[in-house]
């Protein structure tokens, strides 16, 4: 293209009106001072229509540019489809363009409109959507399965429209982090009309994403593309996320933190203020939460298990002295599921009603996303400064039984583990850091011994003994203190009476 003049591409809004108030889409290709309009079809068949009144302005520095851009709103319900169509075409226009260029080939417009009637180019958000109908006919899956790919589906379009639209073999690794940045920003509108983030949790995001590297693995396998991006799509963790070989959990004393703070109530007197300056009473919400997050900590089950024993599901038992659960993660495995049988302590009982009658709590247990924002917001409000998931509180439970001596069989039942190997996968690090921090107690007894504080003390004792020839010394005492004495390398104790008629009370 370097002998030829480059052509310029925008789109064009024709000036003619029809009755309906709406106008013709075009494609304007300028080559040098021979210019030419190119119809848009939707879909192949209809055409790309709006009404003037959408076409406005790009505004940058208080001035107005030559590029435009489609407005949103209640009068223009389309502003999605047409501008993703109108982004369509320019694409499939700059594309041919290009692989004439790179041929050496002289671009002319008979050239151009022979080419721009043979040729459709899909958007990324289009082939999706029409892999993921095909995809879930295929394999005769759930209409959920197809539910919850259209929303990431929806997300990917709200985000061509503020990015703008890219075909599939044009989507890099480079736009997934762009894509994931966006998707964790708060949902706000910018002065387009477009949302600037689509405010999705770690986990809808993560899924999300998920997906999409489904997609582009099939279309790597049927030839859609030469490569797939998503393997190289290396930062996925936007959102600060815990160390998975040193997982999170709470210690014994914010445990109990947390327990007395319902016991209390102390979370009943809550009250949030919103951007309007409406006062929201949240008190007995987060409270009855609260209630959840401890009963998942006394019994070490899983989120489905809990929403189980919720909802009074059949593989759920509540007797009078303990609680059994078939495991939902057992069970969809393929084999009828495995039970855990757990005593039901005081605790317990504090937390949650297990009587048999009436709600288990008194909250309902939304999606993971939900439970873990107000998780960590109870956490915020009772000063643990710690980034929690609700699965965490499982580990917690697990954690807490091995740093009390419990025997790794023994937990491995409790939380319901297919086999001892996979609580040793999971908690052997766990077992080390004990063992090592047990050891470590080893050193802080032998340098208690040579502490300037622990020799003076013992030597006083020593000359309190001598001073007191008739005190009279426990056999037991005596023999400590003639161990004390060789580690501190102090006097023999021959001049201590032991037949003395005074008895020494406390040697500390």
């Amino acid at each position: 293209m370097s002998n030829q003049i480059t052509p310029k591409v925008f789109p064009h809004l024709d000036s003619h009106v029809r009755p309906d108030g709406r106008s013709k889409f075009f494609i304007r290709v300028s080559i040098g001072k021979d210019k030419r309009l190119y119809p848009i079809n939707l879909n192949g068949q209809k055409e790309l229509l709006m009404k003037k009144e959408f076409w406005a302005n790009v505004v940058e520095d208080g001035k107005k540019t030559r590029e435009k851009y489609i407005k949103g709103g209640k009068g223009n319900p389309d502003h999605r489809k047409i501008q993703r169509a109108l982004d369509a075409a320019m694409i499939r226009m700059e594309t041919l363009i290009k692989e004439l260029g790179d041929a050496q080939k002289t671009i002319t417009h008979n050239v151009l409109e022979r080419l721009w009637h043979r040729r459709r180019i899909k958007l990324f958000s289009d082939w999706a959507w029409e892999f993921m109908q095909q995809y879930v006919k295929e394999r005769c899956l759930s209409s959920k399965t197809l539910e919850r790919s259209g929303h990431i589906i929806r997300a990917v379009r709200f985000y061509e429209d503020y990015a703008g639209a890219l075909p599939l073999q044009a989507i890099t690794a480079d736009w997934f982090k762009e894509f994931q940045r966006w998707v964790y920003r708060p949902k706000t509108k910018n002065d387009k009309g477009h949302f600037d983030g689509f405010g999705w949790s770690r986990t809808n995001g993560s899924r999300g994403i998920s997906v999409l590297g489904t997609m582009f693995k099939h279309a790597k396998l049927e030839g859609e593309i030469a490569a797939n991006p998503y393997r190289e799509f290396v930062d996925r963790g936007w959102y600060k996320r815990y160390d998975k070989e040193t997982f999170t959990f709470l210690e014994e004393e914010e445990i109990e933190r947390m327990y007395q703070a319902f016991v209390s109530g102390e979370l009943r007197g809550y009250t949030k203020t919103t951007k309007h300056g409406h006062v929201r009473q949240e008190g007995k919400r987060l409270h009855d939460r609260l209630g959840v997050y401890l009963f998942t900590i006394f019994t070490g089950l899983r989120y489905q298990d809990v929403k189980k024993v919720a909802e009074g599901h059949k593989d759920v038992t509540i007797g009078r002295t303990h609680l059994s659960v078939i495991m939902s993660k057992s069970r969809r495995e393929g084999s009828e599921g495995k039970m855990v049988r757990l005593l039901i302590t005081e605790k317990m009982r504090t937390v949650a009603n297990l009587s048999g009658e009436g709600p288990v709590f008194n909250t309902r247990i939304h999606n993971t996303s939900n439970i873990n924002i107000n998780l960590r917001k109870i956490l915020g409000l009772l000063g643990i400064d710690k980034y929690m998931t609700f699965h965490d509180l499982r580990r917690t439970f697990a954690t807490s039984l091995l740093s009390k001596g419990a025997r790794m069989k023994v937990v491995s039942t409790l939380i319901g583990h297919e086999s001892i190997t996979t609580t040793e996968k999971h908690y052997g690090k766990v077992v080390n850091k004990i063992a090592d921090e047990t050891m470590g107690l080893w050193d802080k007894v032998a340098g208690a011994f040579t502490d300037p504080a622990v020799r003076g003390f013992v030597e006083d004792v020593f000359v309190m003994l001598q001073d007191n020839p008739d005190a009279t010394v426990r056999k037991r005492l005596l023999d400590k203190i003639e161990a004390l004495s060789e580690l501190l390398q102090l006097s023999d104790l021959e001049t201590v009476d032991n037949e003395g008629k005074n008895q020494l009370k406390k040697v500390a």
